[in-house]
């Protein structure tokens, strides 16, 4: 079995993103203790006219006599003054014209210093170039604090920076393995990036269905994004496999042009997903725009006349682990109900919106979708429903956005200010885990999250995004970050998570900050220096031995993303889980009779074998898949399977196989009773050796809740009996004399 453990590790050298209200209220941090300067970043609100900015220099937290003020883009954006006092009006000390010098649109970069009692001002990252303004300060005035301000009206966003090259920031990062780990299969490596790396496909996804074929699309967002920066070797690889990919997500498709993972049961939330999809990959693969207009108007069609989207059989609501939060507790069926048609609507209104408004149908479904989730929002109380109706009512920008981005801010705000979803046990900082504890000698674990969470997370982190709130949105992005391994159990998430931290990164990417980071292995095997600049493509480190632990150290202003992946091999699974329960064995071995005219020609045994598992849902199942690896040689042979005691209620098997792998695909199975498939495989190939066949039950598009089994033939003693049986055919065949020439 393939396992992925990954350690996400972001630095930040940023002091402090500050986002300013429109009431001219200064938002207040102190001044860097070892550093008579600071460097920032500002960006003009989008409001009627631009400016100014007003940063103050003062001994205390509070506007005084005391303060100097200095005022950016005054005047309509034309001049930038040095003032003295706490009022607005008071005396320029010392003015400059600056046309155009705030934007609404680009992140414009200055420095302010108070050195040797001297208040400097100018453009760009480097202190003392392009002085713009200059005042000889009072001796008996020292700065302590530093505030933020925009004017009556108008917002404007800060990004800090700390350039005290003489303070660094470490951190630890444990990459350890299991005790079930097969020896000698494991290997680790470090991914680093200069900036925000974004979430990639670890390993090529094998089965997964449609969620798989989904998220084997998510490399080609990432190379949109990267552009001319991208991988050329992964940029190859990732056009020649799309045909491929294309065409497996087109064999899912109903004669009723939707999508679901069984053709007997539809899935709206499915076809929504290929939707999208399809119309993104059009830059790279040719679509027939037919097929599109034919998917998007049977998403159009299930549309109810209050505006609404149902589920359908197939998308069923799962639980999502033992940590599921109090408020959904507190839902009662119907409310779990609403909560659910809710949710799909909004995914549907996001989904038609990127897609884009080609048509007055177009037009007419966001708008009475949008009135329905508007008149739902009093009603919202699960935290990923409010995230997702959040984001659609922005995108389609209703007058109730303010509202929903309120209650997204209520529901989604620790006690201390950061971003994080309510539960009953208090939660750690995000980072604790990546450190070691006081002692020294414990591993902190990393941090749960449900998939529920996850998503609403990437929905609110898009939502912050899209209104410009870069500190909110700042606090989410490193809520996601560093529960990261989310990605890992869950590959139907990336494609999303790719999306979304692609809109962060254009949101929060600085150009002009670099990092210099110092690495080493607690053996000292691997030590390396980098300097790590945004637009710097990522470095793979190989770790010479495992487990090991990683000491970083940075140095200079900006961010980093280094990446621990650690990948083993283990036969330790669960065979049993809260929702289902697996077993599969050999129950029968075919050989032929010695002397036989079949061993005589060579012909290879046949295993018959059994898989059976059980659902233990209080609701029908949905759709359900199981996977099969056959042992080393061995496929499906042209005898069917055969389903032993099919449910009353379930809808027809489905089943397929490539090479030694195969599938099959139930649905609504409501019985408690065991549901058995039973197939034939044989060998086409003399083999020396068998490893185990693997076997894995789970609803579709969640892996994360399947039950894992290995399985081997009784003892090895079968294993021995044909590998002996394949020997003597072997040597018969080679000792056969050769049919004479005609």
């Amino acid at each position: 079995m393939y396992s992925l453990f990954r350690v996400p590790f972001r630095i930040h050298k940023k002091n402090l993103v500050i986002s300013t209200a429109d009431k001219y209220k200064y938002e207040w941090i102190a001044a860097p203790r070892n550093h008579e300067g600071i460097v920032l970043e500002l960006k003009a609100g989008v409001s009627k006219r631009i400016g100014p900015i007003h940063i103050a220099l003062a001994e205390s937290r509070s506007p005084s006599d005391k303060m100097y003020r200095l005022t950016i883009g005054d005047v309509n954006n034309m001049i930038t003054w040095i003032g003295r006092g706490k009022h607005g009006y008071g005396v320029q000390l010392s003015r400059v014209e600056t046309p155009e010098i705030l934007s609404e649109d680009e992140w414009c970069t200055f420095w302010i210093t108070w050195e040797k009692n001297t208040i400097t001002f100018g453009n760009g990252s480097i202190p003392h170039n392009n002085t713009l303004l200059k005042w000889r300060m009072d001796k008996k005035i020292k700065i302590q604090q530093v505030g933020f301000a925009s004017s009556w009206g108008s917002s404007a966003e800060f990004r800090i920076w700390n350039f005290n090259e003489e303070a660094g920031f470490s951190q630890v990062l444990h990459l350890d393995t299991p005790k079930s780990v097969v020896p000698g299969s494991e290997w680790g490596k470090l991914l680093v990036a200069g900036g925000l790396a974004l979430p990639a496909i670890n390993k090529k996804i094998e089965g997964g269905g449609l969620s798989g074929a989904l998220a084997a699309l998510t490399p080609l967002l990432t190379l949109q994004h990267l552009g001319k920066k991208a991988n050329k070797t992964e940029r190859l690889q990732a056009l020649q496999s799309l045909p491929g990919n294309i065409q497996t997500i087109l064999s899912y498709r109903k004669v009723d042009n939707s999508f679901s993972e069984h053709q007997m049961l539809g899935s709206h939330t499915a076809t929504v997903a290929i939707l999208e999809a399809l119309t993104k990959v059009q830059t790279y693969f040719n679509i027939d725009p037919d097929l599109i207009q034919a998917i998007k108007r049977w998403v159009q069609l299930r549309q109810e006349d209050d505006g609404r989207f149902t589920p359908l059989p197939a998308d069923i609501k799962l639980p999502t682990s033992k940590q599921t939060d109090f408020m959904h507790k507190n839902l009662s069926s119907e409310s779990a109900l609403l909560d659910h048609v809710i949710e799909i609507t909004a995914d549907t209104v996001i989904a038609l919106y990127e897609i884009g408004i080609e048509s007055d149908v177009d037009s007419d479904t966001l708008q009475k979708a949008k009135i329905f989730l508007e008149n739902s929002l009093p009603k919202l109380k699960s935290p990923e429903t409010i995230a997702v109706v959040a984001l659609a009512l922005v995108l389609v920008r209703s007058a109730t956005a303010s509202w929903a981005i309120e209650k997204l801010r209520n529901v989604s705000t620790t006690e201390d200010g950061e971003f994080g979803w309510p539960h009953f046990v208090t939660r750690r900082d995000a980072a604790d885990w990546l450190y070691e504890s006081e002692s020294g000698k414990t591993l902190k674990e990393p941090l749960a999250t449900t998939l529920d969470e996850y998503k609403a997370s990437l929905r609110a982190l898009s939502t912050f995004c899209i209104i410009g709130d870069l500190k909110f949105a700042e606090s989410v992005a490193r809520y996601l970050f560093y529960r990261s391994h989310m990605l890992d159990k869950h590959p139907e998430l990336l494609y999303h998570a790719v999306k979304t931290f692609t809109h962060y990164d254009l949101l929060a990417r600085d150009r002009h900050r670099a990092l210099t980071v110092s690495l080493a292995t607690s053996g000292m095997e691997l030590t390396d220096t980098l300097e790590l600049k945004p637009d710097k493509p990522s470095q793979t480190l190989h770790l010479p031995s495992l487990p090991t632990k990683v000491f970083v150290y940075a140095t200079g202003a900006g961010c980093a993303t280094i990446q621990g992946k650690v990948s083993y091999s283990t036969y330790s699974v669960n065979r049993i889980t809260p929702l289902l329960e697996l077993w599969s064995g050999v129950i029968q071995e075919i050989l032929p009779d010695r002397s036989s005219v079949e061993e005589i020609e060579g012909k290879l045994p046949m295993l018959k074998l059994k898989t059976c598992f059980r659902w233990k849902g209080a609701t029908p199942s949905g759709i359900l898949r199981l996977e099969i690896s056959l042992f080393s040689g061995f496929e499906l042979a042209t005898t069917p399977p055969q389903l032993l005691n099919p449910p009353e209620d379930m809808s027809e098997m489905q089943h397929n196989f490539h090479d030694n792998k195969l599938w099959f695909i139930f649905a609504n199975i409501s019985t408690l009773c065991p549901v058995c498939v039973q197939y034939m495989a044989r060998s086409v190939f003399v083999i020396s050796s068998l490893r185990p066949a693997y076997a894995k039950v789970y609803p579709a598009g969640r892996q994360d809740l399947a039950a894992e089994t290995f399985f081997h033939t009784q003892l090895g003693k079968q294993a021995n009996r044909i590998f002996n049986f394949l020997k003597v055919a072997s040597e018969r065949r080679s000792r056969r004399p050769l049919s004479p020439q005609l």
